[in-house]
């Protein structure tokens, strides 16, 4: 699985990162992950019903019906995304647009620094905006 990260890591390096302001600051970053990658994913997200590694539930009226997970359930696939998006090179992307050095991401902290980047909202939930994250 290495070798497949890193090979989409070359990838995104050379893929055209469109950065717009608008609504927010972000950058797109268009099929970052192969095709037959991003297949897997929905496949591995089947017996999610049967993670047992929750580590939050929600119900506030910000996050209803959402459940926050750690690492353990999750396959390598499940777990790609969130290692591209937290890598070096990705980084050093937005590190270059921003213009500042040694940006870190939950993936340089042990266990996320207390937070997950894997969750799910079940039907008729919400993933209303916060702002959680701001403080690390």
């Amino acid at each position: 699985m290495n070798m497949i990260n890193n090979n989409i890591l070359d990838q995104i390096n050379i893929a055209d990162v469109q950065w717009t302001l608008d609504p927010f600051p972000h950058a797109i970053i268009d099929d970052f992950l192969p095709k037959e990658i991003f297949d897997l994913i929905p496949k591995n997200l089947k017996n999610v019903d049967n993670f047992n590694d929750v580590k939050k539930e929600f119900s506030s009226h910000v996050e209803y019906k959402k459940k926050v997970f750690g690492n353990k359930d999750l396959s390598e696939n499940l777990k790609l995304p969130i290692d591209i998006l937290g890598s070096k090179k990705i980084k050093k992307i937005f590190e270059k647009y921003v213009n500042v050095t040694n940006i870190i991401s939950l993936n340089d902290w042990n266990n996320y620094g207390g937070y997950f980047p894997f969750y799910l909202v079940k039907t008729n939930g919400l993933l209303g905006t916060h702002v959680d994250h701001s403080h690390s």
